[in-house]
């Protein structure tokens, strides 16, 4: 199964400055194993305004679940492409009920103080 947020004009825009600290928080109804991660960081609609609005420059990834009762933690930094397409980060996690996204650092929009992510898809399995 996916968890979607939709297309590439589906968008997400948080008014922020670019060292301001930001996440995002992805819980689920009950645990499931999350394969990867798809994400179009930044605006989808065209590359003038992908380029104006700010994009993810590198994020960490956190989850803690509970495996053969011991509770133990994912915690991993990606860094993206400033590309105007879609990038597919590998999680692997065995088991996951909350997926924090925190975003480290931005790639600067030429125009607006906007971080914009116009997709993000979570794959379930392992």
């Amino acid at each position: 199964g996916n968890i979607r947020t939709g297309y590439a004009t589906t968008i997400l825009l948080e008014g922020s400055k670019p060292k301001t600290p930001l996440f995002l928080t992805i819980n689920f109804p009950l645990a499931m194993p999350i394969k990867n991660l798809k994400i179009f960081s930044g605006y989808g609609k065209s590359k003038a305004l992908f380029a104006q609005n700010h994009r993810i420059k590198s994020m960490r990834i956190t989850s803690t679940y509970e495996l053969s009762k011991k509770e133990l933690t994912f915690d991993k930094k990606f860094d993206l492409k400033d590309d105007f397409e879609s990038q597919t980060v590998s999680l692997g996690i065995p088991l996951a009920k909350t997926i924090r996204v925190e975003i480290l650092e931005l790639y600067k929009g030429s125009k607006f103080n906007d971080l914009v992510i116009s997709e993000l898809n979570l794959s379930a399995g392992r």
